[in-house]
């Protein structure tokens, strides 16, 4: 029989300095409630995800919760490794976004804007009893560390990849490119000890700006327990300009214990 699944899950955001908190347009969301409580003998898998509401449109920040939302809570049957299950997924999605769009109060000018639809990227990740998978549209990364290593690095390897253009998903069908070269997908097993990064583009950089310049900031992010912690280590890269000024998020776990 299958050990349950053991974790230390822990996820962070901070929004831009100079920025409110409610102004921070990241999303970032997992199954945490039942994480210490299920074990793999079960059909479905546990899932995460981060987004990345693009500031230039209105509405992103619902519109990033609410990709979060529908792949981690809402969806246990989720297809998205077809186009008509991608189609099928975000169509709902669309829905909720206009009509939480609060559109008779808006002066012409938001309303103008906010029919232009709203963008975010989105990392979304599956784990299994020895397997995971993930899919991504855009600049948020993922990461996996064996033994001190990396292993993974996914979608973006390096930093000279990152733009002020990224692949998005948009609150409007008419905008949405689900081809399987923008709807990226990829799969790997893993073992006990394999410690997972999700992080959105302005951590992703700096990490892997790290990695190449022969760090491991993996132990670094692996040391962080607690939202002031993160916010102090963002704060730190930002004031010597280590990391660029943007919504910064972060979900980091390292699995424990036998697995099958």
């Amino acid at each position: 029989m299958a050990e349950e699944y053991k974790t230390n899950v822990r996820e962070f955001g901070v929004a831009k300095a100079g920025n409110a908190t409610d102004e921070y347009e990241d999303s970032h969301l997992l199954d945490v409630a039942e994480l210490s409580a299920r074990s793999f003998l079960r059909a479905a898998p546990n899932r995460f995800a981060v987004a990345d509401g693009a500031t230039e449109s209105s509405f992103s920040k619902e519109w990033a919760k609410l990709l979060t939302r529908g792949f981690v809570r809402e969806n246990p049957n989720l297809d998205l490794n077809t186009r008509d299950g991608r189609l099928k997924w975000l169509g709902q999605l669309q829905k909720e976004w206009h009509d939480l769009i609060p559109w008779g109060k808006l002066s012409w000018f938001a309303e103008k804007k906010a029919r232009a639809g709203a963008h975010s990227t989105f990392l979304g990740l599956e784990l299994f009893a020895n397997k995971w998978r993930a899919w991504a549209v855009g600049d948020s990364v993922l990461f996996r560390v064996r033994d001190d290593n990396l292993k993974t690095k996914w979608p973006i390897e390096n930093e000279e990849e990152f733009s002020n253009a990224p692949a998005l998903l948009c609150s409007l069908e008419s905008k949405n490119d689900v081809s399987d070269s923008v709807f990226r997908k990829t799969e790997d097993e893993y073992k006990a000890n394999d410690l997972f990064i999700l992080a959105t583009d302005a951590l992703a950089h700096w990490f892997l700006a790290e990695y190449h310049g022969g760090g491991k900031p993996w132990i670094e992010l692996d040391k962080i327990r607690h939202a002031t912690e993160f916010e102090y280590f963002v704060g730190q890269l930002r004031d010597n300009k280590s990391l660029r000024n943007d919504d910064t998020t972060l979900i980091i776990f390292r699995v424990r214990g036998s697995l099958l």
